[in-house]
């Protein structure tokens, strides 16, 4: 339950999938409550370097996402009028599969758990 209840809010704002609250889920009924909760600290890491490492491979998205805004306040700044530029339709988001952190983040658990190496978070 506290896996689901973790990653709850991140699905009802948008940000994750149904699948990935329900893996984190099953995660925390084989893991138990302490599991789930450091399993999913190690989770949002790895999830954060992933998400830091795909933008750097998709630079081209990144400097349209910041150059739309700065274009549209320089009309603003200059013009006096608010236009906003919107996106760009042939350029595709990069896609983060939260399931790979996900796994990456309880495996790192359960590893670290099992060579007792875990002496740090207790």
């Amino acid at each position: 339950m506290l896996g689901i209840t973790i990653f709850i809010i991140p699905y009802l704002m948008g940000g994750m999938g149904a699948g990935d609250a329900k893996l984190m889920g099953g995660v925390g009924a084989v893991l138990g409550p302490k599991g789930v909760f450091i399993a999913a600290l190690f989770t949002a890491i790895i999830g954060g370097v992933y998400a830091l490492i795909l933008l750097f491979v998709s630079r081209g998205y990144v400097r349209d996402l910041i150059s739309r805004p700065v274009t549209t306040l320089k009309l603003l700044v200059f013009t006096g009028h608010f236009n906003p530029i919107p996106a760009s339709k042939e350029k595709q988001k990069p896609k983060l599969y939260y399931g790979v952190a996900i796994a990456l983040g309880t495996l790192l658990y359960m590893v670290l758990q099992w060579s007792g190496n875990l002496w740090i978070l207790n």
